[in-house]
């Protein structure tokens, strides 16, 4: 079972940032107390890294997984998240069609080679603080960067990676093939 990591916006300005490896069944059991509550992302991951987050947004916290919906907390959900809009859009997904999303190596790739043509995984990793050998398995899609690579890449590459990040997810998913379970 694949755990996820959610960002749930509760439409009051709150967001709760939870893990579950039964991601339909957790999110029925939260909406039933607030029907308002709209699914923003998931990020692959499990304990470990939900714990990294609420670390990373301690400054945000309103109490448990709750956090105040602050701007910074956004653009880390903009930038690294799967998208995944409604709750009738994760239902109609299906989970086993969200574990295909990924953060797509090959838009990583192909931005970081356009900004640092020549010897590009030592350019990277000289902004980024990541050791050469990970921005190289970076480039070679033989792996993905993990929480604290993402942070290191958007704050050395900024808006630009972030928008070609969203971009590469959003075209991967609507590659997906269309997936209804039924009604919830």
């Amino acid at each position: 079972m694949t755990e996820l990591v959610y960002f749930l916006d509760d439409g009051a300005g709150r967001i709760k940032i939870g893990v579950s490896g039964r991601l339909t069944a957790r999110i029925r059991q939260l909406s039933t107390g607030n029907p308002g509550m709209t699914l923003m992302c998931v990020i692959p991951g499990g304990g470990d890294l939900e714990k990294e987050i609420h670390k990373r947004f301690a400054a945000y916290r309103l109490g448990g997984e709750w956090f105040r919906a602050a701007e910074e907390l956004l653009a880390f959900i903009a930038a690294v998240g799967w998208p995944v809009g409604s709750w009738d859009e994760i239902t109609e997904l299906g989970v086993n069609e969200m574990r295909a999303i990924s953060v797509a190596a090959s838009g990583l790739r192909d931005f970081l080679r356009a900004v640092h043509p020549r010897s590009t995984a030592f350019y990277v990793a000289a902004r980024t603080g990541q050791p050469v050998r990970t921005v190289e398995k970076w480039i070679d899609g033989s792996s993905r960067p993990n929480f604290e690579g993402l942070v290191a890449l958007l704050r050395a590459y900024g808006r630009p990676l972030a928008e070609t990040l969203i971009s590469s997810q959003q075209t991967k998913r609507a590659d997906l093939p269309r997936k209804f379970d039924g009604p919830a």
